[in-house]
C-alpha cells in the first residue's frame, strides 16, 4: 500500500499524542528485548557455557526470534513508523499464536505471556487512535508470499506439534519443560506459518514483517546448523533441527524476503 494513502487513512494526532504513542512504544519495546531477554538472548544464547549450554538454541529461537525480532523490535520500528499497521499486527499473531501454542503444549500458565503482549498493542491502538486501521485488510494476498509461506507451512506445523508433544509428556523434572522451553518453540514454529501470510497481505508496514519473519527463519536455521549436535557426540541440542533442516530454514527464511523484495519493486 502506498505510504501516501496509509497517511491520508491516519487520524491526526495531537503532539502530546505522537509523543506518548513513541515513547511508549520504546518503552515496551525495550522491556521485551531486555527485560523479558529477548534481544539479549540473541546474543548471549550463543555462548551460553556449562549448566547453561544445553539451553542454547532455545534461548536463540523461544526468546530471541519468537520475543526478540517478532514483538520487541517491531514495538521499537513502529516508535517512528506510526502508520505502519503491519508493525502492530505483528503482536496480534504473537497472541494467537502463543494461546494456540501453549493450548497445544497444555501449558496454560504460559498463556499469560498473551495477556502480557495485549498491553502495549491495546495501549497503543487506543493512543493512536487505530483500531479501524487494525482491523482493516491491506491491499490483498501476495501469491509469491502466500506460495512460499504453505511451501514450508507442513514442516513448521509439524515442528510445533512436536514441540508441544515435549513440553506435554516431559516429566516436570526436565529443566526444558520446568522453563516452558519447548512452549516457546511451539510459538516460534506457529509464528513461522501465520507472519508470513500477515506480510502477504499487504497492510502499511508488511515489508517489514517479511523481513523480519525472514531473518528470523535464518537466525534459526544457523543456530540449528551450528548446534546440530553437542561437540563430541551425536546428541542434538534440544530444539535443533540439525544441519539439513536447519539450511532449508536459511533458504526459505531468504526467500521470504527475496519475495518481498520482488513484489515492493513492482509495486
Amino acid at each position: 500500500m502506498d505510504r501516501s494513502i496509509a497517511v491520508e487513512d491516519t487520524p491526526q494526532l495531537s503532539k502530546a499524542r505522537r509523543v506518548w504513542f513513541s515513547a511508549l512504544a520504546v518503552v515496551f519495546s525495550l522491556v521485551f528485548g531486555l527485560g523479558f531477554f529477548g534481544w539479549v538472548f540473541l546474543v548471549t544464547g550463543w555462548f551460553a557455557s556449562g549448566d547453561e549450554q544445553i539451553h542454547r538454541v532455545h534461548d536463540i529461537g523461544a526468546f530471541g526470534i519468537s520475543m526478540g525480532v517478532f514483538v520487541a523490535t517491531p514495538l521499537l520500528i513502529v516508535a517512528w513508523r506510526r502508520t505502519d499497521t503491519a508493525l502492530l499486527q505483528m503482536l496480534g499473531v504473537a497472541i494467537i499464536t502463543t494461546v494456540i501454542g501453549s493450548a497445544r503444549a497444555a501449558d496454560a500458565p504460559f498463556m499469560l505471556y498473551a495477556l502480557i503482549v495485549a498491553i502495549p498493542l491495546v495501549t497503543l491502538l487506543s493512543i493512536g487512535r487505530g483500531w479501524s486501521r487494525y482491523v482493516r485488510a491491506g491491499e490483498g494476498f501476495d501469491r509469491w508470499l502466500v506460495a512460499v509461506a504453505l511451501v514450508a507451512s507442513p514442516f513448521w506445523v509439524a515442528f510445533a506439534l512436536g514441540m508441544a508433544r515435549l513440553q506435554r509428556a516431559g516429566p516436570s523434572t526436565d529443566p526444558h519443560v520446568e522453563m516452558h522451553h519447548w512452549t516457546g518453540m511451539t510459538i516460534l514454529g506457529l509464528a513461522f506459518v501465520l507472519m508470513p501470510l500477515l506480510a502477504s497481505l499487504r497492510t502499511p508496514g508488511w515489508r517489514i514483517v517479511a523481513w523480519l519473519t525472514g531473518v528470523g527463519s535464518v537466525i534459526y536455521g544457523i543456530a540449528s546448523a551450528v548446534f546440530a549436535t553437542y561437540p563430541g557426540s551425536d546428541l542434538p541440542y534440544a530444539g535443533s533441527e540439525g544441519t539439513l533442516w536447519g539450511t532449508l530454514a536459511i533458504v526459505w527464511g531468504l526467500a521470504i524476503i527475496g519475495s518481498a523484495e520482488r513484489r515492493a519493486g513492482t509495486s
